[in-house]
């Protein structure tokens, strides 16, 4: 977007495009930021949306919050010096899980750098979302896949808050999943789709 929006203006977003893509309900899988995304897709269309996978719900209320907000909604300003990269340099390169490769690592980079500055404006939106009033919205059927890590106490947390949730526990993954243990994820989403 050309200036910072909310959560339902991202949901409107990927609603007109799974109208494009589908014609009947559609399941839709958030992640971090993108639960939020996904829930408010499911309340604002729930003839559209037929069900909802999430893994780590940045229910960062269960969590400390403002900790986590000065953290991931820090804004960037652009500069000509590269150590305004260095945190993500460090975070996608130099510290990456074992099991991501090199090439990997460096292509998820040079995709964050694709939104720099402006990539903190998604995550300054998932701060200011209503969480509490917004969940219990959802009338969907909900699977939460909760891995490992900070936040399987705040998916767990959530989980209370979304009347037809059921949380399954991964107690043996933890990191970037979606990276490291996509036929694990994807085997857990099929059976409870069957």
């Amino acid at each position: 977007p050309a200036q910072p929006v909310d959560m339902a203006a991202y949901a409107q977003a990927t609603l007109a495009a799974v109208a494009q893509l589908v014609d009947g309900p559609a399941v839709v899988l958030g992640y971090h930021t993108g639960v939020y995304v996904a829930t408010e897709m499911a309340i604002a269309r729930p003839e559209l949306i037929d069900r909802l996978v999430l893994i780590g719900i940045p229910y960062f209320q269960a969590l400390d919050f403002d900790f986590w907000k000065a953290k991931l909604a820090a804004r960037h300003e652009l500069t000509d010096g590269l150590d305004q990269f260095a945190e993500r340099w460090a975070y996608f390169i130099t510290d990456r899980h074992a099991a991501v490769t090199l090439e990997r690592g460096f292509a998820n980079f040079v995709d964050e750098l694709k939104a720099w500055p402006n990539g903190w404006w998604a995550h300054d939106a998932m701060f200011a979302y209503d969480s509490d009033t917004r969940l219990p919205m959802v009338r969907q059927p909900v699977l939460i896949l909760n891995p490992e890590g900070h936040l399987a106490p705040a998916s767990r947390a959530a989980g209370v808050l979304l009347p037809l949730a059921i949380v399954q526990e991964m107690p043996d993954l933890s990191g970037p999943v979606l990276e490291t243990a996509p036929s694990h994820l994807a085997a857990a989403i099929t059976a409870w789709l069957a």
